[in-house]
């Protein structure tokens, strides 16, 4: 890992070196298109081609991709996390495929050991003690595009033994394009800064630490619940505006026809005069009607559109209630082991008592036995009487991930067909999987404390 560096000289702009990394961006840019593209069906070729965006692919896909800007100066930890994703998205989702995930994991061994060494050496590269090396930058770009490049070969020789029934494998196989995709475009973000002339932040143990904290104190499950809650309040906004404006239209076009009707009283008209204002009340009268009738239909959307609101802010405000509940428990001391056994030990019982033992015991062998463990060397790390950050910063990225994963799989299990057929309710599955995230966030919440502190007193500088 590279030393902390007092200053770095940045490459001269518009130099070969620069105009040679600035061309590798493009082309990492220009992969992270075509998975786009593929994943919307848009052929570059085709008459009226408009490239796919991110915001257009899946939800599940374009999270994953996103997740990657949080792990800019870990990018073999987000490589490790969505690899764990995809495995998960396979394993929880129904597979068909006899041996399809073993096949996938024995493929993967050789790419995994090369995108983490040619990571490693983009770290060093991209972050040195004095200045920057386009030819090694460029080299280390290099490399890496064609383990990623290899991984995508991989990915596209195995969806040819796919079918379109075979969700669970199609979702594993996008998820790991995406992962994929995320890491392209991370890399040219820091190259296309690198050759602009720029200086990047170097990638240290201090600088990975400080991004660490910040995703542990982001609450990804509560976000989205309040972004749906947010959404069906802009939702609501619009229908109530459609509504506004429908209303208006209607008091426009009554307010014309009133005064035609008027003017067909009037004595002098001619029967050319007379017969265009008929006209135009006949028209009128048929406007009006029509919009009446989109007023009235806007009446039962805007009843639905207020239905989901305040369904979306009663779960949004249980989250956070069970958060701070859990927070709660957190602060006023209880053991972070401890208090994961108890939130388990009662998610169980909720799933036992809703879904029946069967699914009960799928979300068991979801969790790791020794989580329990790892939080306790967690603490244990932190009451030393010599601190080891390295150990430290490790054992919270590995906390984390499981933490993630855990949240993933608890949704992925509860709303599974078994799960859904056993609870009828949809809502009563949403509330225990509401449940389950709450507890998982407070204690992501709570190591980002202590790493928070830690760091603040320096215990991660220099290294």
């Amino acid at each position: 890992m590279a030393l902390e560096r007092v200053a770095v000289r940045p490459i001269e702009h518009e130099s070969p070196g620069a105009r040679h990394l600035a061309d590798i961006a493009h082309s990492f840019t220009s992969d992270a298109q075509h998975f786009y593209d593929h994943s919307m069906s848009r052929d570059p070729k085709a008459e009226g081609y408009k490239p796919a965006k991110r915001e257009e692919i899946p939800g599940p896909n374009r999270r994953l991709v996103e997740r990657a800007a949080k792990f800019s100066l870990d990018l073999g930890d987000y490589w490790a996390s969505a690899r764990e994703t995809a495995s998960d998205a396979y394993e929880f989702g129904a597979p068909k495929l006899e041996r399809f995930g073993a096949g996938l994991e024995a493929d993967f061994k050789s790419i995994d050991r090369g995108l983490e060494k040619r990571l490693a050496e983009w770290e060093e590269a991209t972050s040195p003690a004095a200045e920057y090396d386009p030819d090694r930058i460029g080299a280390a770009a290099d490399a890496l595009r064609e383990s990623i490049r290899a991984a995508r070969a991989t990915l596209d020789s195995r969806l040819q033994g796919v079918r379109l029934e075979d969700r669970a494998e199609i979702a594993c196989l996008s998820l790991l394009g995406s992962a994929l995709t995320g890491l392209s475009e991370q890399i040219a973000e820091r190259l296309h800064a690198i050759a602009a002339g720029g200086i990047v932040e170097p990638i240290t143990m201090s600088t990975q630490t400080k991004q660490l904290i910040e995703r542990a104190g982001t609450d990804e499950a509560g976000d989205l619940i309040e972004q749906a809650r947010a959404n069906m309040e802009t939702e609501l906004a619009k229908r109530r505006d459609n509504k506004a404006r429908s209303e208006q239209l209607i008091h426009d076009r009554t307010t014309e026809l009133d005064g035609l009707r008027i003017e067909l009283q009037a004595p002098d008209l001619t029967a050319a005069q007379r017969d265009e204002a008929t006209r135009k009340v006949s028209k009128l009268e048929r406007d009006i009607s029509r919009l009446k009738s989109v007023s009235d239909r806007l009446d039962s959307v805007i009843a639905l559109a207020e239905n989901g609101l305040a369904a979306a802010s009663d779960r949004s405000g249980a989250y956070e209630q069970s958060f701070k509940t859990a927070a709660s428990a957190l602060a006023n001391g209880q053991d972070l082991a401890e208090f994961w056994r108890s939130s388990k030990s009662r998610l169980s019982s909720e799933v036992d008592a809703l879904l029946g033992k069967s699914v009960r015991k799928v979300l068991d062998a979801a969790f790791d036995r020794d989580l329990a463990g790892k939080l306790d060397d967690f603490t244990k790390q932190l009451v030393k009487s010599k601190l080891d950050p390295q150990e430290l910063q490790n054992l919270a990225s590995t906390l984390l991930q499981t933490l993630d994963a855990y949240a993933l799989r608890t949704r992925s299990i509860l709303n599974g067909e078994d799960s859904r057929a056993a609870a009828g309710d949809p809502l009563a599955i949403e509330q225990i999987a509401d449940g389950a995230c709450a507890p998982i966030a407070a204690l992501r919440a709570a190591i980002a404390k202590e790493l928070t502190f830690l760091f603040q007193n320096g215990a991660f500088e220099s290294r």
